[in-house]
This record gives C-alpha cells, sequence and structure tokens, in this order.
C-alpha cells in the first residue's frame, strides 16, 4: 500500500478511549507490520480518568515503534510540566534532556506528572524524538506530500455533539483536498475536517502529533525547518 488514503479505516468499541490504538494499528498495517490487536492494546495502556490521567500516551505507541525498528518523533507544543532547563536541554541532545527531564521528575509530587515524565525519559532513552513546535499545518503537509499518515492528538468536542464531556481524542491524517484533510476518525468515522476547524481542534489540544517514519526511508523523510 503506497497510498495513506488507502488505509482501511478501524473503528473503535463505543465508550471507550481506544482511538489511539486504532490509529497505531492503521499505521503499521499501512506499513505492512502484521501485529495482533492484543498486541497493540497491552503496549498502549489505556489510563481512567480517576488515575491523574487519561487514555493512551503517544510516548508508549512511540517505544513500540522503536522496538519495530521505525523512527517516531513526537511534537508538540504543550509543554507546561516542564521547566526552562528542559526546554534547553530538548535542542542540545536527547542524552541533555533525558538528564534534565530525570532531576525535573525528583521535583514533581504527583503521581501523574512523575509518570508522564517517566515516559519522556524512556522514548528520549531509546532515541526517540521530542520536538518543540509552533504549530503549523505546513508540518502536516510536509509528511502527507511524502506519503506519510500522521497522527494527530485533537479536541474532539469541536466536532462531535456527544458525549459532551471533556475527553482526549486521535485521529490519523492520511491526505488533504484542497482546503480539507482527509481523516481516519476511529469515533465516528469523519473522513474530512476543515483546515482552520483542524487547525483550532490541534492546538486547543496541544498541538501534539505523532509521526512514525518507515524502516527503510527514514533517513530519506524531508523534515521541515524547526520553529520554536
Amino acid at each position: 500500500m503506497d497510498n495513506p488514503s488507502e488505509i482501511k479505516l478501524i473503528r473503535q468499541t463505543p465508550k471507550s478511549d481506544d482511538s489511539l490504538r486504532c490509529c497505531a494499528q492503521m499505521i503499521f498495517n499501512f506499513f505492512g507490520q502484521s501485529l495482533k490487536k492484543e498486541l497493540i492494546w497491552k503496549k498502549l495502556h489505556s489510563y481512567k480518568k480517576f488515575s491523574g490521567l487519561e487514555g493512551s500516551f503517544l510516548t508508549d505507541l512511540g517505544l513500540l515503534a522503536i522496538k519495530l525498528g521505525y523512527k517516531p518523533i513526537i511534537y508538540h507544543f504543550d509543554w507546561h510540566w516542564w521547566d526552562k532547563k528542559s526546554f534547553e536541554a530538548n535542542k542540545k541532545s536527547n542524552k541533555a534532556l533525558v538528564s534534565s527531564l530525570k532531576e525535573l521528575k525528583k521535583d514533581k509530587k504527583s503521581w501523574a506528572d512523575r509518570k508522564i515524565i517517566d515516559k519522556e525519559i524512556k522514548f528520549s532513552g531509546k532515541d526517540g524524538k521530542i520536538i518543540n513546535e509552533v504549530p503549523n499545518l505546513e508540518l502536516v503537509d510536509n509528511y502527507l506530500i511524502q506519503n506519510i499518515p500522521v497522527i494527530l492528538n485533537i479536541h474532539p468536542q469541536d466536532f462531535y455533539q456527544s458525549p459532551k464531556e471533556e475527553y482526549r481524542h486521535t485521529v490519523l491524517v492520511v491526505g488533504k483536498k484542497e482546503n480539507l484533510y482527509l481523516t481516519k476518525d476511529p469515533l465516528m468515522g469523519l473522513e474530512e475536517i476543515d483546515k482552520e476547524q483542524l487547525l483550532v481542534s490541534w492546538v486547543r489540544n496541544g498541538a501534539w502529533m505523532l509521526v512514525i517514519l518507515p524502516k527503510l526511508i527514514s533517513r530519506d523523510i524531508k523534515q521541515p525547518e524547526l520553529k520554536f
């Protein structure tokens, strides 16, 4: 399969937090990676709200991708739990970031904060890349024109009438047609999202994006110039 738009939609179980898990399965299917659903669900643990966390985490999917030989990159602009030292360390190297995050973790009081940072330490320690990027859709376009689908965390209340409560959601963006982005949406099966709507919804959720670069051509994928 060469065209991401040909990816077969995988729907999540109603009232579940499985959107990232479904996106992961679609991504690996696209790359011809045969993985059992049970393995993906196990590796991408879904946290309940009472834990202080919610849903599954991009860092967990990134670690699974690394183990399978892929190169994952996480972009976001939601680093409020980092201090300035960690932000600056991330510009230098993964080694510097890991060292800074270990110190930062010691100062965090809540289990949830420590857990999030621990996930980032493990991801960065395995050579996963975290990039603090000012949100822009050109970043998404850069990968789409290379036939690389991307995973976005969005604010789903911008599109759905139900449920009303706040929750996290993930969609797979597979292409673009004029001002519309083509999506594989595990929850409602949404196929197209207007450019401005997508940007607002993405930014409202911290502009989190995960790109998983394929094994054989990751060194040839062009990454955009970073904007801080």
